[in-house]
Parts: structure tokens; sequence; C-alpha cells
């Protein structure tokens, strides 16, 4: 969805989209207040917030229905936005395994015939 920073008259605001689901936004703030973005609210968004050599994890609220809302400190500041979903993160998850269960049944199969194969009684009549 669309996507924009909309910012009040004494903040300064730049803005960078990074990727569809992910921005990386300067904010110089006189005062405390809550950096709105205009991208559809939803779980799975996350917030760091990078202030004086520090990154730490910021909350992201619904803002004006369906915005994003990231709570700002005064001073300058930047702010990483990333839709990072659950779904997807088990869905990743889930996919490595099974992968991981596949590769296994696969090498045991293998495992399973060569040993077979090593083990027959050999025909002389063959050789």
């Amino acid at each position: 969805a669309g996507g924009g920073v909309r910012s009040c008259p004494t903040a300064s605001i730049q803005a960078r989209r990074l990727a569809p689901a992910r921005w990386r936004i300067r904010v110089q703030a006189p005062q405390a207040g809550l950096l709105v973005v205009s991208e559809n609210w939803m779980p799975g968004w996350q917030a760091t917030l990078h202030q004086e050599g520090t990154a730490i994890p910021a909350p992201v609220i619904r803002a004006n229905l369906t915005f994003l809302g990231v709570p700002v400190p005064a001073g300058e500041s930047q702010v990483e936005l990333a839709y990072r979903p659950a779904s997807v993160v088990w869905g990743g998850r889930i996919s490595l395994a099974s992968l991981g269960i596949l590769l296994a049944l696969a090498g045991w199969g293998w495992l399973r015939g060569f040993r077979a194969n090593a083990t027959a009684p050999r025909d002389p009549r063959r050789s």
C-alpha cells in the first residue's frame, strides 16, 4: 500500500523506503512525539529506535485508525521499521525443518540401499 511519512512543522523528517516492507526514517524533533507513517498497521510490524549509538526495540502502535505510529524521543534519532509477521517466521522454520527431514530420509534410503548392495551375495557368473 502507498506509504509516506507525515511530519509536524517543528520536526525534521527524512524517510527512505528500503524495500516494500522496510523503512529507515531520520527524525529531528524538538520534543518527544509520535511518528506517523502512512503504511497500513498490521500485526508483525517491528520498529527499532537508534539514538546516541544504542538500538532498542520500539513499540509500533495504531495511529489514526489505520497507520503506523512509533513514539520518538526529543532530539535526533533514527527509526527502522520492518514487517516481519509471525506467520512468515514460522513458515520459514517449518519449511527448513521439512527440508531437513526430507534430506535425512533420502540419505537414510541411499545408505540402506548402499549397505544392501554391499552385503548381497555375489553371483560368480556376473563377474
